[in-house]
């Protein structure tokens, strides 16, 4: 049986939908960064986080978590990702019916093409991006991936709106657990606890991510 599992960011959103996937395949993980929920079933995994980093360190922190037993399918979705992909559940529906992932990775919502500037993937030591974004610590796109990867950032021209995706375990563990324990930081501010709380929870970093799932997971 191919094992599978729904990680789910959520802050405070409905996710009464999740109570039609009570399967034996599926484990569902509930990550909250505000109220639990307040219902259970069997295959429901409930664990609070704090609410930083966007849903970027929602899906580093399950795979660092669970690295050694990771599920042959992942399934990384916002808690409630219908006013951005009004068929997620369609799309989830038909993933649950396959035994693979073509290519190993999907992404999931509409397709966005190049969005960004030369500032956003460069940089160019901005501390606020051309959209008024605080960025701090200068990142940009290309400079987290380079040093996380040690190698050069590919050129990334599109991405999926609302940072969900299906994903074979395969694509994960081809890289060691420490790249994504580094990507982690990047959305933690561990050097600054009392940073601004709207931007550790919006956090530049978060979109960059959101942006490089492709080229990290699925080399698209």
């Amino acid at each position: 049986m191919i094992s599978r599992s729904l990680i789910l960011c959520r802050y405070n959103e409905n996710v009464d939908w999740i109570k039609n996937y009570n399967r034996d395949d599926l484990k569902i993980f509930v990550y909250d960064k505000g109220e639990s929920i307040n219902f259970d079933q069997s295959n429901l995994y409930k664990i609070s986080l704090d609410n930083v980093g966007r849903e970027a360190h929602t899906y580093l922190y399950h795979i660092i978590k669970n690295y050694d037993n990771l599920t042959n399918q992942l399934y990384f979705s916002q808690a409630y990702p219908f006013p951005h992909i009004s068929n997620y559940t369609d799309q989830l529906n038909i993933q649950l019916e396959k035994n693979t992932i073509s290519g190993g990775f999907k992404w999931v919502g509409p397709k966005i093409i190049n969005d960004f500037s030369d500032n956003l993937y460069y940089g160019n030591d901005k501390t606020i991006m051309p959209n008024g974004h605080p960025n701090p610590y200068k990142r940009s796109i290309k400079n987290i991936y380079e040093s996380v990867f040690k190698e050069e950032c590919p050129s990334i021209n599109h991405y999926h709106v609302s940072g969900c995706f299906f994903v074979e375990k395969k694509n994960i563990l081809k890289y060691d657990i420490s790249k994504y324990e580094k990507l982690l930081e990047y959305t933690s501010y561990p050097e600054q606890k009392n940073y601004n709380e709207f931007y550790k929870s919006n956090c530049i970093e978060g979109h960059f991510l959101e942006r490089m799932y492709g080229v990290i997971f699925g080399n698209v």
